[in-house]
């Protein structure tokens, strides 16, 4: 049986909205640390408009590999991929590019002030994305 045409067009639309927003949820990402999972809860939290519990964020990451995309490891707790999911699995048909976007900038804004607060204290030579895994390598 073929998915109704309202079924169709959600998912059309989370389409759409995930490859308008792909880049900023991209340098959001980029700019998360390792442990991320609370910077997606967070950002999260912000679309829905209410502060998600973790358990909320764990269903949404499980809702997102149904969707038959595999956990692609990327050094975060939550990759690129599964936030890409999570985003398609919780986005409303009321969401809009003009919606959505300030809301992530606000927190890439928070990221980088976050993240140059510690470069200050850091080498400034070397971006974080090449830091070393662990300390015993080098």
């Amino acid at each position: 049986k073929p998915p109704t045409s309202n079924q169709t067009s959600d998912m059309a639309h989370k389409q759409k909205l995930f490859s308008d927003m792909k880049d900023v949820l991209q340098k959001f990402h980029s700019l998360t640390p390792a442990q991320n999972m609370e910077d997606v809860r967070l950002l999260f939290s912000d679309f829905a408009g209410k502060q998600l519990p973790g358990q909320v964020l764990l269903s949404l990451i499980g809702m997102g590999e149904e969707l038959g995309v595999p956990q692609q490891a990327d050094g975060h707790a939550v990759s690129f991929v599964q936030l890409s999911n999570m985003f398609c699995a919780g986005c409303q048909d009321s969401d809009t590019v003009e919606k959505l976007t300030p809301i992530v900038q606000k927190h890439i804004d928070r990221l980088e002030a976050s993240s140059s607060e510690r470069a200050a204290g850091a080498e400034e030579s070397k971006p974080v994305e090449d830091a070393p895994k662990s300390k015993e390598e080098s």
